[in-house]
């Protein structure tokens, strides 16, 4: 009774505290009204291109749909060079809430965009943001030194600024791992935009060399049983160093006429066999993706070989920008097998770096990981926007979850049974109990 209490007063006096510190999130009424959505974007000067070409399952769910390319300063300190941003908008009314997904990564073309399955479950809105320098919203000269979180967290300022006085309802930010990280930093860059955040199973790393997944997937993803195959798995693989399945598997690659991998990737993607599995799958699925200790040598080439060709996906080349930029890498627990390791030529340092071209290594010195440790250590705590952070319990990911969060205006929930995902329409993901606590919590701040 005195925890709920004292809870209470602590609301209460952030209420308080907010009212008196932070402007009114009230926006003026438009100088008009608006027939349709089209009308209000065809008089922004941020708007560049209005394309109405979609799926005709949207119809019966939006009023209007559109993909926009919207005109974002390259460097917002200084706007003189510009590039196009990709914007999706899903309208159903000018006074319903609207769900912002902050893209990470890419919108990827209607189909398998994060926050899709959660936006489904609430009548509102939907602002998709891709991120800069992904997908079709790519500067002609990125220019990394803008590659920063908050460049891109003022554009998505930039979007709701001009979309605002027009989709008057309240506005959530939402997204999944790096996607929520991007939605995280946004309302700690811009606090007074969102009434609500929402993250699902995303990591705040602090360093380069971050240990806390590596750790986690070793000591709790998954059950025992599953932790004991992962750990023989990887000792099958590293076996006699490079004299072992590597030189095989070096073998493979080369009569594929594919690029030989060095030994440090090598190691680093044995362990992302593993990752993965936890990651995305679950029960027999999960046994299937992992590779066992007893496995024929083609089976554990091929497991190998598929991840490794995902790894080199051109799509993940600005996201290896942005860890080195700000958000940081996870690294393996290798020191659990330092006796196989030891007197080889692995080394944790050249894994990441192999991902960038010559010409973008300078990028390396440039890390600065001062706004992770702010947003950990000082908004996440003290925030005063509703948050909720969900994490599952075998996802590896949930080892870098922040330790320190406001118990009065942030939740964290971590899921028993789910993976790296935010799907509360797979009940294999989401229980039905756990789905309606989730949106419970939304609907509470959301509407």
């Amino acid at each position: 009774m005195k925890k709920d209490k004292l809870l209470l007063l602590l609301f209460l006096m952030v209420v308080l505290l907010q009212s008196c510190t932070e402007e009114d999130h009230s926006v003026p009424e438009p100088a008009k009204n608006y027939a349709t959505l089209k009308e209000a974007l065809e008089e922004m000067d941020e708007v560049v291109k209005i394309d109405d070409d979609h799926p005709e399952e949207f119809d019966k769910d939006f009023k209007e749909v559109y993909k926009l390319a919207f005109r974002q300063p390259l460097d917002h300190a200084n706007p003189d060079q510009t590039f196009e941003q990709l914007v999706v908008i899903k309208f159903c009314g000018f006074d319903r809430p609207t769900i912002l997904v902050t893209h990470g990564y890419l919108w990827r073309d209607w189909k398998g965009n994060s926050g899709e399955a959660l936006t489904s479950n609430l009548d509102a809105n939907v602002v998709m943001v891709e991120h800069r320098n992904y997908g079709k919203s790519k500067a002609d000269d990125p220019q990394w030194a803008y590659q920063t979180s908050w460049q891109a967290s003022t554009d998505l300022h930039a979007v709701y600024s001009a979309l605002k006085p027009v989709l008057r309802g309240k506005w959530m930010s939402t997204g999944v791992s790096k996607d929520g990280e991007t939605s995280v930093d946004y309302c700690c860059y811009y606090p007074k935009d969102m009434d609500l955040c929402t993250a699902f199973c995303s990591p705040f790393l602090t360093s380069l060399y971050d240990l806390r997944c590596g750790k986690y997937m070793l000591e709790q993803s998954g059950t025992e049983e599953e932790r004991q195959t992962m750990k023989a798995g990887i000792r099958r693989y590293l076996k006699d160093g490079e004299q072992g399945l590597y030189k095989i598997f070096c073998d493979s690659v080369t009569k594929r006429q594919q690029p030989v991998p060095s030994f440090s990737e090598y190691v680093y993607n044995v362990f992302e066999a593993y990752f993965s599995a936890f990651s995305y799958y679950r029960g027999e699925n999960r046994d299937k993706m992992m590779p066992h200790a007893n496995d024929a040598v083609d089976v554990l080439f091929k497991k190998w070989y598929d991840l490794l060709e995902s790894n080199r996906d051109p799509i993940l080349y600005t996201y290896n920008v942005d860890c080195y930029k700000e958000q940081g890498f996870y690294v393996n627990d290798y020191e659990q097998f330092g006796d196989l390791l030891d007197g080889t030529s692995f080394d944790k340092t050249k894994v990441n770096l192999d991902y960038l071209e010559e010409k973008d290594r300078w990028i390396e010195s440039t890390y600065d990981n001062s706004q992770r440790l702010r947003l950990l250590n000082e908004f996440l705590p003290q925030t005063t926007t509703p948050t909720l952070l969900v994490y599952s319990k075998d996802d590896p990911w949930t080892g870098a979850r922040p330790e320190h969060i406001n118990p009065v205006t942030t939740k964290m929930i971590i899921n028993p049974n789910g993976i790296h995902s935010d799907n509360l329409n797979t009940v294999e993901n989401y229980t039905p109990e756990l789905t309606q606590e989730i949106m419970s919590y939304i609907q509470r701040y959301f509407y």
